[in-house]
């Protein structure tokens, strides 16, 4: 599916709860700095991280008032200063993804098999993005890691015909390297404690899924997961994996078509429970959904969401997921803010943070 980022107004809440204050912080996914002058963006919009350092187009540059030539990282210097003081954007969400995608349109940095590291200069980009961040004042950013292409687990059937993907010589050793390299390079970089990791997006696997694809999906989530949570003993209040828990799509065995699927929906989430429980290791303290809907949609979905705590025994004095992140939802809109204020009001889970797309 793909998404359109916007750069305009952002809306924002606090709810009152009968216990509880519960704020929705304004945030932003952000993958593109070549958005033009009316805010929205262009098809040919360029990935920004990879080209940190890379000379701007002259349209770009005039467009945000900078002299011409200009470099990504004054441009996007410019939209970093214009969303947090203009628009009161709180917190961010960015793509940091790999995969043997090499067009300039991908947000991927490009590495082609049998390459398991990520290449130094794209880290050094990161670092200097996560910054420019802390420098103009965000309180929190969530990177969204994950491997594409050759590197993702759904691409294909291992050993069918006309699939190269290596789980266990290139898939998993790039994730683990990854991840090792990624943390490594935010330390001492981005806002100060407040730099968080989807370890990847929407890979919570479908009911749907065949079973290749299912256990392909769970080696790969288990992996990442027991090599965040090595890298300090208190990783796992800093990482998750989020889950698809869109009210409107239609659900079927093939994808398309069909009625609304609240099975799918909540038993994604529960999937990814339960791979995670897998690894021995703690779970994240919270988890991170994506839902789409008017406030009766969002109503169910945040509803299956505490029904899939509750199944679990996942109380509000225990260390298990307090917090959900609702990390993509539609732009500004009323009804979805209104059906998530509404079960955030009786939720022993919280909504912390609101970062939105435009479909």
């Amino acid at each position: 599916m793909k998404r359109v980022i916007l750069l305009s107004w952002l809306f924002s809440l606090l709810i009152s709860g009968s216990a509880y204050a519960y704020a929705i912080t304004v945030g932003m996914n952000y993958h593109w700095y070549s958005v033009g002058v009316s805010g929205t963006c262009a098809t040919t919009a360029v990935p920004y991280l990879k080209n940190y350092t890379a000379t701007a187009s002259s349209g770009d540059c005039a467009a945000f008032g900078l002299s011409n030539p200009c470099t990504v990282r004054q441009v996007v210097q410019v939209q970093l200063s214009q969303m947090r003081n203009a628009n009161q954007v709180e917190s961010l969400r960015a793509s940091v993804t790999w995969g043997s995608d090499c067009s300039a349109s991908a947000t991927n940095v490009c590495i082609n098999p049998p390459a398991i590291q990520l290449p130094s200069a794209f880290l050094s980009n990161l670092q200097a993005f996560l910054d420019d961040v802390a420098f103009y004042g965000y309180t929190a950013i969530t990177l969204n890691l994950g491997g594409t292409g050759n590197y993702n687990p759904e691409t294909c059937q291992e050993g069918s015909s006309g699939c190269s993907l290596n789980m266990n010589g290139i898939v998993i050793p790039t994730v683990n390297n990854a991840i090792g390299q990624i943390v490594q390079a935010t330390n001492g970089h981005g806002p100060s404690g407040q730099v968080y990791f989807d370890l990847h997006n929407e890979i919570a696997p479908s009911v749907f899924y065949p079973s290749w694809a299912y256990n392909q999906v769970s080696l790969y989530i288990q992996e990442g997961w027991k090599k965040f949570t090595s890298l300090s003993p208190s990783m796992y209040t800093y990482g998750t994996l989020s889950s698809i828990m869109d009210g409107t799509n239609p659900c079927s065995p093939n994808g398309s078509g069909g009625t609304q699927c609240l099975r799918d929906v909540g038993e994604r989430l529960q999937n990814l429970i339960t791979i995670l429980n897998g690894t021995g290791k703690p779970l994240p303290t919270w988890f991170q959904v994506h839902q789409y809907g008017d406030s009766a949609q969002m109503i169910k979905a945040l509803r299956s969401v505490y029904q899939i705590y509750s199944d679990n025994g996942f109380l509000s004095n225990q260390s298990s997921p307090k917090q959900t992140v609702i990390g993509e939802t539609y732009y500004n809109s009323q009804v979805a803010a209104e059906g998530s204020a509404t079960m955030d009001s009786t939720m022993m889970v919280t909504t912390v943070d609101t970062s939105v797309w435009q479909k």
